[in-house]
């Protein structure tokens, strides 16, 4: 990816951005086009693709349904592949779409701020509350775009955790804390170099931190597991003269469960109490 942006651009703009000077740099400027990019790339961030498409094609919040996340592995598993190979399509254009106006103003560190923006919108989007997704599609395609060697060897090590635990969280959390060490080993570009390591870092830090309860779940065992198929939610409903229920949880084989069982028995009580009147 970086190799067509690159070309597309040219050496000066994708290291420095149209802004800066051969030899010189208007430092006004830079930092003020900067701050402007990174109000765009937050605003642009906080397009929720999940939120929108569950809403629009369902009538409902992903956030009230399966693990409450807004994001393409929840999406998977309660409507299946194709909202959530949607959902990950637009998360990953909106961060190209900011990191490419990054590059173009700023270059490469422009390119950097963008997309550490565009996360911090995904995860905490203004339009829905501050509450969102957890990040991984946008910071895959932070990588994707800065390098994709970087990308490759970090999604082979993804698919190699997800083949072995068939954890995807485990497995977004161990490909983010080895992508600033990668990067920075293999960056040429001696631009800003310190302070793109520290955003890469900011970046995976905000990953792990998305993620921490889904570490302890796999710690204790409660983890879901990775699998292509959705969800299915059963309910039962049970209707009686003046009582009714809907909405209660029912084990694979139909066996009643939870508040249920505690219907069941008020139902139960009051026969009981009907037939001795009688």
């Amino acid at each position: 990816m970086f190799e067509f942006i690159f070309n597309l651009f040219g050496e000066n703009i994708w290291w420095k951005g149209f802004i800066v000077k051969e030899n010189s740099v208007n430092a006004m400027l830079f930092y003020g086009l900067m701050f402007v990019v990174a109000i765009v790339a937050y605003f642009l961030g906080s397009i929720n693709s999940a939120v929108i498409f569950s809403k629009l094609i369902y009538g409902e919040d992903i956030r009230k349904s399966g693990s409450g996340n807004a994001g393409m592995t929840n999406m998977m598993r309660t409507y299946g592949k194709g909202p959530a190979a949607l959902t990950l399509a637009c998360d990953m254009l909106k961060t190209f779409i900011a990191m490419t106006i990054g590059t173009v103003f700023c270059g490469i560190f422009g390119a950097y701020v963008a997309g550490l923006f565009t996360v911090v919108g995904h995860v905490f989007p203004v339009y829905y509350g501050f509450k969102g997704g957890k990040g991984v599609a946008a910071s895959a395609m932070i990588v994707l775009y800065l390098d994709y060697r970087v990308f490759l060897m970090l999604f082979a090590l993804f698919v190699l955790i997800v083949w072995a635990t068939k954890y995807l969280s485990l497995a977004s959390v161990i490909g983010m804390l080895m992508f600033p060490l990668i990067m920075y080993r293999m960056d040429i570009c001696p631009y800003f170099k310190a302070e793109r390591l520290i955003i890469s870092l900011v970046i995976a830090g905000i990953i792990f931190y998305k993620h921490k309860a889904n570490l302890s779940r796999i710690m204790n065992g409660s983890e879901n597991k990775f699998s292509f198929k959705k969800t299915v939610k059963k309910t039962k409903i049970f209707e009686d003269n003046n009582f009714s229920s809907e909405g209660n949880d029912t084990d694979d084989k139909g066996v009643i469960t939870g508040d249920e069982k505690t219907q069941v028995k008020i139902e139960g009580s009051r026969e009981e109490s009907t037939d001795g009147k009688e």
